[in-house]
């Protein structure tokens, strides 16, 4: 199911088909202007990328206003035929008034908590940088646009990340700078691990093997990979344990860092995060990793030939520096809250941001509790066209959350390890093919992948998320 699935999404890049309708084809319903209120002294500046999708300025996602909150609502149930009725008024500017005062008491009380942490607080998840720590003379992260990463030591002269190292800590109160596993706990990074790894195998798999196999045998290991329920034969686990990340954790700094011995504990796990035993040692050589390759071939009467042995180890060093390359790039954590997607959220709990972001979407779910039922889904409507605009594993998770079938943390940590990894491999695929695709297609194409990570009630969720803009989008 997997393949297929992966198979269907490379399908969605290289053959013409119906594209579906996004929220930016059309559709009805205002966005928040540029009446949301300005925290960009609370949150560290202006100095942040582009604004979420309906909040506008520069600073990124702002605490929006509720007279503004209101009167978007009001035009939005009036343009879908389902307009508020008089008595509704004050209830629902009531409630909005109460919901903005408790977000804004919640931002600034993380913004005081962070002020007083002796550590700093990393700067990039204040929109324009944030706190330096509590030192006299804290160098404030809005200087650099978008903040200065891992934060800036309070009162110190040098930054955290000290001579290609894992930060300094003590009298300079820095964070970690330049460890991008620091302070992730042992099993987020097993699961970030492991997914990056299964999926740069399934690419071995699918994409590889012919360069080094006959199409008789790349059809013999494909067919026993796609019954192996269980790895039984190990063709799912060529890749298991190999990264210069497990090999050298703490490299660059004479101290071994808190994110260098969880990636130390994982590497000595005997199981993976999904209970099956690893097939590999760390030590695995490209010829041992190979092994389950020859075992299928050999079974099915079609060995591999001596003369493509050094073809195929070639091949299988070429995937393990690839591992290794997608496997920084996706544990280095850059992308919060930017991109398409972005990159690893370590504790979205205390990103501004995504608080932000997920109070006011909740406030709109409160509303519709608040409507009648053809209110509701006008508003319903509207929401979701501005969720789906967000594009990548927010929208995902947003969606989820107002459907009620919220992802776990593990699950979040799992898709959000997967995204840009799957979208490199759908690029590739495309450059491939020779085909220019957009990047709207790339994301819809990763997103096929994505669900099927997910539970059935989960994607149903997806599903209906998708519906709904699409009708919003047609004006229905």
């Amino acid at each position: 199911m997997k393949r297929l699935s992966f198979a269907v999404a490379v399908a969605v890049l290289i053959i013409p088909m119906y594209r579906p309708m996004h929220s930016q084809d059309g559709g009805f319903g205002g966005g928040f202007g540029g009446d949301a209120i300005d925290l960009s002294g609370l949150l560290g500046g202006d100095r942040g990328g582009r604004g979420g999708p309906g909040f506008g300025g520069r600073g990124g996602i702002q605490i929006p206003d509720s007279k503004t909150m209101f009167q978007d609502i009001q035009s939005t149930l009036k343009k879908g035929k389902t307009p508020l009725e008089k008595q509704q008024e004050k209830p629902l500017q009531s409630l909005l008034d109460k919901e903005i005062v408790t977000l804004t008491d919640r931002i600034q009380l993380l913004r005081t908590n962070a002020s007083n942490n002796d550590a700093g607080f990393p700067a990039s998840n204040f929109p324009g940088g944030g706190p330096g720590g509590n030192s006299p003379g804290g160098f404030p992260g809005g200087d650099f646009p978008g903040g200065f990463p891992g934060g800036f030591p309070g009162g110190a002269n040098i930054p955290a990340d000290q001579g290609g190292g894992n930060g300094v800590r003590g009298n300079q109160g820095g964070q970690p700078g330049n460890n991008p596993q620091a302070a992730q706990p042992a099993n987020a990074l097993a699961i970030q691990m492991d997914t990056i790894t299964n999926l740069k195998n399934e690419d071995f798999l699918t994409t590889k093997l012919p360069l080094f196999l006959s199409p008789e045998q790349v059809t013999l290991v494909q067919k026993a990979h796609a019954a192996d329920k269980t790895n039984a034969t190990c063709l799912a686990g060529l890749l298991d344990r190999y990264s210069t990340q497990l090999q050298n954790p703490g490299r660059g700094n004479n101290n071994q860092s808190r994110g260098g011995n969880n990636i130390s504990n994982s590497a000595n796990n005997e199981s993976k995060p999904n209970g099956q035993k690893y097939c590999m040692k760390q030590d695995a050589t490209p010829s041992d990793r190979l092994e389950p390759i020859r075992k299928v071939l050999a079974k099915g009467n079609l060995p591999l030939a001596k003369d493509k042995e050094e073809l195929a180890e070639i091949v299988m060093k070429s995937e393990l520096q690839d591992l290794d390359v997608a496997m920084r790039a996706g544990l280095s954590g850059g992308n919060i809250g930017g991109g398409r997607g972005g990159g690893i959220n370590n504790n979205r709990n205390n990103n501004p941001q995504q608080i932000i972001q997920s109070s006011t979407d909740n406030m709109y779910k409160k509303v519709e509790a608040m409507l009648n039922p053809p209110q509701a889904e006008t508003l319903k409507k509207w929401q979701y066209t501005q969720m789906l605009d967000r594009g990548g594993i927010e929208t995902l998770v947003a969606v989820e959350a107002m459907q009620d079938t919220p992802l776990t943390d593990d699950q979040v940590t799992k898709v959000t390890a997967a995204w840009p990894e799957l979208r490199t491999q759908l690029q590739q695929a495309a450059r491939q093919a020779n085909r220019n695709v957009s990047q709207r297609d790339i994301d819809n194409a990763a997103m096929i992948k994505i669900l099927d990570m997910l539970e059935p009630a989960q994607v149903a969720s997806y599903q209906l998320a998708k519906k709904y803009g699409a009708q919003a989008a047609a004006g229905k």
